[in-house]
């Protein structure tokens, strides 16, 4: 693909000028930021679903205390619903910019032209869709890992209902309330 994208972009300059090269890589720029931002969005969704915050949200409360601790997770959850606003606006921005940068290129370059740079754009969108998919999968999992009631209760040994003070093991009839 990098050969391909080379090409394309060698083409570009050596036919139409070093201008429409910069308008032709904003244009690819302004789609793979929103490439991005959906992607991001659609993390963000999923953890507001799932009521998972991202680790880079926490907020440590100064008040070790529910009555400290409460808050501090609400403003996390204000936090994604913000970030979620903040990515509809750059969507809705980006989508502006490439919206006058196609009419710009669409007055200089030929039609096939343009085709091979909406291919080579989709190729670069389904690129990095399949790698932050992966990314935000592996992050949600592990996030689910660490915020799951289960394993939280299961791996404090003081959670046990029965704790042994004695150095002796304890039978099944023992063990069992």
């Amino acid at each position: 693909m990098s050969s391909k994208k080379n090409s394309i972009f060698r083409r570009i300059k050596d036919l139409h000028g070093s201008e429409l090269l910069t308008c032709t890589r904003k244009y690819l720029k302004a789609g793979e930021c929103i490439c991005n931002h959906k992607c991001h969005l659609n993390f963000l969704h999923r953890c507001l679903e799932r009521k998972i915050l991202p680790k880079s949200l926490r907020i440590k409360s100064p008040v070790p205390s529910y009555e400290g601790k409460e808050p501090a997770l609400r403003t996390g959850f204000n936090f994604i619903k913000l970030k979620i606003h903040y990515s509809h606006k750059r969507i809705k921005d980006c989508s502006l910019q490439k919206e006058n940068l196609l009419k710009s290129l669409s007055c200089s370059l030929s039609k096939d032209d343009r085709n091979t740079i909406r291919d080579y754009e989709k190729a670069q969108g389904e690129s990095i869709r399949a790698k932050k998919l992966l990314k935000h999968e592996t992050m949600l999992s592990s996030l689910e890992n660490t915020n799951s009631p289960q394993q939280k209760n299961n791996s404090n040994p003081s959670n046990k209902w029965i704790v042994n003070l004695s150095q002796k093991n304890l039978t099944e009839d023992q063990v069992q309330v």
